[in-house]
């Protein structure tokens, strides 16, 4: 492509148009160029092909293609203006920079107003994207281009009401959608009678399900000789919580991110870090357990939850102390003006089995963990430098169940909660839930 790199991912076409900003805006055209290489490549998928193949773990995709059908001549014909533009001499460019910004406020209100706005969330950012670098093209270069002009300040005016449209708009969709991702898990519980070769010749089992309609997840509980319907109540609520948080996360790492960085084409903030809403910023992964996994589980398997629940208040994380040898014993995480958080997992430790790792210049942004024996058995954390930290626990133990979290270099972990339980082989961390937010954010507000 000469100019940029055009990526095989939406999300990060829109993330190098918003990182260039600084470098093409003083010459008249360019943005609108580099544009149009990343929106409609001529060697290889078109931005709206990419958001359809790489969000259907996201939204109803079968609503956005409609959408985007609906829309073909509208985004056929926006194109073609913008290749115009592109292409022709600053005389011409003024009546086609006003025509565009016409049929790119169309799109706006059509994309907004829809009654399938919260499936549309991804066309709605990249269009953004598209519209913004449009309106920063009048207001930086206008004057070239309109011989009589003298708007600078309206135009300015303009750019800045924009950007503060779609900042509410996205806030108030992402609300409605996080509703409908929530409502799409189901809870449900029975019990059956079974048959037997002696009197009473039945028995009774207790059942739990919990599901995801969108995707087709469900984690399935029984207990045998059991008709108590509320014996899953609190791994079912828990199993709902982990499936949605990884919903939500996976909507903010692969789309709504974006939405950070639209205060760049802001006059004077090309430059800018990305600036998270603090409604917004963020994001948790979990709660983790052998008893949360996909799949069926019997009660005789899952750990028995000692104590209550203990959360640590968010903070910068400055050290991670881990207690582990054959499986991860105990983990405690130091604040920065805070010191020790709560200690999770089991009471007593040996100080032969403790870990530590410091961090200085990086952030903790993801972990690999493993679970056996109804404890969490391995642990290994990820950091924004790329580096990863050795791998605690696991001595011999034949994992039961593995996870994996990554997040973007931009967010940090800032807390966690856990819950030690006494597993089928030993006392130990039972369950781990994460919370990262946007590094923009102080953590302590």
């Amino acid at each position: 492509m000469g100019e940029v790199e055009v990526s095989d991912s939406w999300n990060n076409r829109l993330k190098t148009l918003a990182e260039g900003l600084a470098s093409m805006i003083p010459t008249v055209g360019k943005v609108v160029k580099v544009a149009i290489q990343l929106f409609w490549p001529d060697d290889t998928e078109d931005i709206w092909s990419l958001i359809k193949s790489q969000v259907e773990h996201l939204i109803e995709v079968k609503i956005l293609e409609h959408e985007l059908d609906e829309r073909e001549a509208q985004l056929n014909g926006l194109k073609q203006s913008l290749s115009m533009y592109s292409d022709a001499t600053n005389k011409e460019r003024a009546s086609l920079l006003s025509a565009i910004i016409v049929q790119c406020n169309e799109l706006y209100s059509e994309l907004t107003e829809s009654d399938n706005t919260i499936h549309l969330i991804p066309l709605t950012v990249a269009h953004a994207y598209l519209h913004l670098t449009v309106l920063r093209e009048r207001y930086e270069h206008g004057l070239k281009l309109y011989s009589d002009a003298t708007d600078q300040d309206q135009w300015e005016k303009d750019l800045t009401t924009k950007v503060s449209d779609y900042h509410s708009h996205f806030l108030s969709v992402y609300s409605q959608w996080q509703e409908w991702r929530e409502d799409e898990i189901s809870v449900s519980v029975k019990t059956k009678k079974k048959p037997m070769g002696i009197p009473p010749f039945f028995y009774w089992t207790a059942y739990g399900k919990t599901k995801d309609s969108f995707d087709g997840e469900s984690v399935k509980y029984s207990e045998s000789w059991n008709k108590n319907k509320k014996t899953f109540k609190d791994v079912q609520k828990r199993a709902k919580l982990r499936m949605y948080n990884e919903a939500n996360a996976s909507m903010m790492m692969d789309a709504f991110i974006r939405t950070f960085s639209l205060g760049n084409f802001l006059p004077g903030h090309e430059n800018d870090a990305a600036k998270a809403d603090t409604t917004v910023s963020e994001v948790s992964y979990g709660p983790y357990s052998v008893a949360l996994t996909k799949g069926d589980h019997e009660k005789k398997n899952m750990a028995t939850i000692i104590g209550q629940e203990l959360k640590d208040n968010n903070g910068v994380i400055t050290e991670i102390h881990i207690w582990a040898g054959n499986f991860v014993e105990r983990i405690q995480f130091h604040y920065e003006g805070k010191g020790a958080g709560h200690a999770f997992g089991a009471p007593k430790v040996s100080s032969k089995s403790e870990h530590v790792i410091t961090l200085s210049d990086t952030h903790v942004t993801g972990m690999k963990m493993g679970f056996s024996n109804g404890v969490m058995a391995r642990v290994q954390f990820k950091f924004s430098d790329g580096s990863s930290s050795d791998a605690y626990g696991n001595r011999g133990w034949r994992m039961k169940y593995k996870q994996e979290v990554d997040v973007d270099s931009d967010f940090r972990l800032v807390g966690a909660t856990g819950r030690k339980g006494n597993g089928p082989g030993a006392v130990g961390l039972a369950e781990m839930m994460f919370n990262f937010q946007h590094i923009s954010v102080d953590p302590s507000s």
